[in-house]
């Protein structure tokens, strides 16, 4: 069940987009072009730009905004999806236990806890959480950051004519980049160097476990950070088996160790950015980017939908999940019910004209029967409409005048033609004298006036051919 989970998620994730990434940070901004075409993520172009420092507001602004400027117009068909990563020390954070009946509305929750978590008013904060589902119990990582820098870095990136459709915390997109390296079971520790700060966050199984914003007085033997990451060693087991990562927000150094004291930084954090060229198809990403590109590249991540959490500072009003267009799964699936409905309409079409096919060959085999039928059917219609007129009725049968004519007519006497004409016999023949037939005639009840209609004529054997007609009573 848990393959066909991660395949219909990774199916849910092919798409053809292009993203930015712009991790902003105290001592530089970095920024990230991706392409994603179906599943495969490739690196287009990179860039890391110092910033003056935040106490010259107005100039670390200017060169906030130009940068930004001019990679999003050398990229501008991937300026419409942006994902930006603030630093972790523009964060607050607060943990909270609920019990598991509490998921449903667990949004109410988290907002009745705001005011209680965090000494900021909950309408000046926006936040989201991380959920940690443990049993009876749900663990929740609150973050949230002040709703006015939120907005300054929305119009910020507005004013180079970028605009943001989703807005991290760099713990999430470090842990959005050991997902995305398959190394997410691997207990990982980053420290990161930005200006005068340092930023711990550890990654375990696939979660964050801690993070925290440090000043750069609290590094080095017997620091606040080198107790953590003891503690973070100790917690992931045996000796040596936490990766702590090391790398300087402002590019100009990197490393990585196996432990708080290892003297081999840098050589392990090139490893990292060249298995991070190999799955974006940039093989020499470990010998030509600084160590902050990782940051954008990171952030760049949720841009192309290939983050390993929803995890969204910016207002509901301000999120563009609507507008980003579907998916290529949501094509894929209107293409396949396209294709079946038009299968299930050929084959209709095909079965139809097949069923036709078999009726119109059919109806061929038949057709001599059918002829044989229709001439049988018109012989008996012939032969009803004589019968009709002979049986016209009881008084006027022709069969019954015939009977009556041969017994009134003389005996040398006979007819050649009998035509019934409605109310008038007609009848043609020879006679040995043709005047006695019409007193003859005359004495029947069934017939009336007698007449010959033409001359009476002599031929041989001293026979008279004569034409009469008769009239029938009514």
């Amino acid at each position: 069940m848990s393959d066909l989970r991660s395949v219909a998620r990774k199916l849910a994730r092919l798409d053809f987009i292009d993203g930015l990434g712009v991790a902003i940070g105290a001592s530089s901004v970095a920024m990230a072009h991706l392409q994603k075409r179906l599943a495969r993520v490739t690196l287009g172009d990179f860039a890391v730009v110092p910033l003056p420092p935040a106490s010259d507001a107005t100039a670390r602004r200017a060169a906030l905004v130009e940068a930004l400027r001019e990679f999003g117009r050398k990229h501008a068909g991937a300026a419409e999806r942006v994902a930006v990563s603030l630093p972790r020390d523009a964060a607050l954070s607060a943990h909270l236990s609920v019990p598991a009946a509490a998921k449903g509305d667990l949004a109410s929750v988290v907002e009745f806890e705001i005011g209680r978590l965090f000494p900021v008013a909950a309408e000046e904060l926006g936040w989201d959480v991380l959920v940690h589902e443990a049993g009876e119990r749900i663990e929740v990582d609150v973050l949230a950051v002040r709703r006015v820098v939120l907005a300054d870095t929305v119009a910020l990136l507005g004013e180079a004519g970028l605009r943001p459709h989703l807005l991290t915390l760099r713990p999430m997109v470090l842990l959005d980049l050991v997902h995305f390296l398959g190394e997410s079971t691997d207990p990982t520790a980053f420290l990161v160097r930005d200006g005068t700060g340092v930023e711990i966050d550890a990654t375990v199984n696939g979660r964050l476990r801690r993070s925290h914003a440090l000043d750069s007085t609290d590094t080095g033997p017997g620091s606040r950070a080198a107790g953590l990451l003891a503690t973070l060693t100790t917690e992931s087991g045996s000796a040596g088996n936490l990766r702590i990562i090391e790398l300087d927000a402002a590019g100009t150094n990197a490393g990585t160790a196996e432990g708080p004291d290892s003297a081999a930084p840098i050589e392990a954090c090139r490893n990292l950015l060249a298995r991070l060229g190999e799955r974006l198809a940039r093989p020499e990403l470990a010998a030509e980017a600084p160590p902050a590109a990782l940051l954008a590249i990171a952030t760049a991540l949720s841009a192309v939908r290939e983050e390993a959490t929803d995890f969204d500072l910016l207002p509901e009003e301000e999120r563009r999940s609507l507008e980003e267009g579907a998916p290529v799964l949501t094509f894929f699936l209107a293409a396949l019910l396209v294709l079946v409905t038009t299968v299930w309409l050929v084959a209709g079409i095909v079965r139809d004209l097949s069923v036709r096919s078999d009726l119109e060959a059919q109806l061929t085999e038949l057709e001599p029967q059918v002829r044989t039928v229709r001439q049988n059917e018109q012989e008996v219609e012939d032969r009803e409409q004589r019968l009709l007129i002979l049986t016209g009725g009881d008084d006027r049968r022709a069969s019954s005048y015939l009977m009556e004519l041969s017994e009134i007519i003389p005996a040398d006497a006979y007819l050649t033609s009998f035509r019934l004409r409605e109310n008038r016999i007609e009848l043609e023949g020879f006679a040995g004298s043709a005047s006695d037939l019409i007193p003859a005639i005359e004495k029947s009840p069934r017939f009336g006036n007698p007449q010959f209609t033409s001359p009476v004529t002599k031929v041989q054997d001293n026979q008279e051919r004569f034409a009469l007609s008769v009239e029938l009573p009514k």
